[in-house]
């Protein structure tokens, strides 16, 4: 079965210049709030791929429609008219409808709306996508290059509308396009339905380099965004890079902000922000950004962290109180104790402040 995806009409297809990778997906601590973020989604995908910095951002479709705005009263009668538009053999605009339809009733917030924009989504996939031979200018370079690849993968899985992103010299560039175009797709679904998406392929060139230290992979991250300022992907990089290395550094915040910036729907930049926002008081200009996080994410306790700190911020209590319980039974049983017991103390605290709300259950 293909990875169940968060937001319909996107997908990052990678062939990864791996960074390292841990057991089971779990964390080492300390880390940060990012990183543990990124790693949970690592841990619920169980993706079988090593971990890698290089992975891509959510892109959104465009699509000119305003987001559909829904009641919180009226959020269940639109998810079930939404569901009834998908059965059958609905036409593209009726799928799009509906994906808007239950992303309004998602937001709120009706939380088994986010959770069907998850389970009916299939990933595309590439059935033979094949690295092209090296010429011998580029078996030399011995360097980290990378070529990152936008197209259109149509219902019928064929590319098109393809534009290169981030290039490569060597004639890497080229010779990937061919490859991209002679590949076999399997078409993305929404509740069984074949819908065009964009297709975002990340190839390195040398991939067999030793693994890069933290210095050489913030050098590289850096490096791509100076000559790439307009890629989310070279901001992904050097933002994840940060969140992992050098988390309190203080050009992290403003790397967050260009790439949501690039990527309004990638749900770990939006999250990120928000938990920013909210450390720093700023709970309203949070809010929204949550939002985004929990529509795209809303299995990831990190997401729901996130979510229930601005409630709190907010004087809503017992949003709050929802929100933590729900992160805390989020977390998997294999998880950092030490998180876990955080995690149990941060409940534990907004139960203290919110005295009308219903006491923890016991553990």
């Amino acid at each position: 079965m293909p990875r169940v995806h968060r937001a319909l009409l996107t997908l990052a297809v990678l062939l990864l210049l791996a960074s390292g990778c841990r057991h089971a997906n779990l964390p080492v601590l300390p880390a940060s709030h990012g990183e543990l973020s990124r790693m949970m989604d690592r841990y619920l995908d169980d993706a079988p791929e090593p971990d890698s910095l290089l992975r891509g951002v959510e892109l959104s479709l465009s699509d000119p429609r305003p987001r559909v705005v829904v009641e919180p009263a009226e959020a269940p009668a639109i998810m079930a008219e939404a569901l009834r538009a998908l059965d059958g053999n609905p036409t593209e605009e009726q799928i799009r409808q509906a994906h808007a339809d239950l992303g309004g009733a998602c937001t709120a917030p009706f939380p088994p709306a986010c959770e069907a924009l998850q389970d009916l989504w299939d990933n595309p996939r590439a059935l033979d996508l094949r690295r092209p031979a090296l010429t011998r200018e580029a078996r030399e370079l011995r360097a980290a290059t990378l070529v990152v690849i936008q197209c259109r993968l149509t219902v019928e899985g064929k590319p098109r509308d393809c534009r290169v992103i981030e290039s490569a010299p060597a004639g890497f560039t080229d010779a990937l396009m061919g490859v991209v175009f002679n590949a076999r797709y399997w078409p993305a679904k929404f509740a069984g339905h074949p819908v065009e998406v964009p297709y975002v392929f990340h190839f390195p060139i040398n991939p067999d380099l030793a693994p890069l230290t933290r210095e050489a992979q913030l050098g590289w991250a850096r490096a791509r965004t100076m000559r790439f300022p307009n890629s989310p992907h070279a901001w992904a990089h050097l933002a994840y890079s940060l969140a992992k290395f050098e988390p309190e550094d203080p050009a992290y915040p403003a790397t967050l902000q260009r790439l949501h910036t690039l990527a309004p729907e990638d749900w770990w930049s939006a999250n990120e922000l928000a938990w920013h926002h909210a450390q720093a008081g700023r709970y309203t200009e949070a809010a929204p950004l949550a939002r985004t996080a929990w529509r795209r994410a809303p299995r990831n306790a990190y997401v729901l962290e996130t979510l229930a700190a601005v409630s709190a911020g907010l004087d809503r209590c017992e949003e709050a109180v929802a929100h933590q319980r729900d992160a805390v039974a989020a977390l998997p049983k294999p998880w950092p104790a030490p998180e876990r017991e955080r995690f149990q103390h941060t409940l534990e605290a907004y139960l203290q402040k919110c005295p009308g709300a219903a006491p923890a259950a016991s553990h």
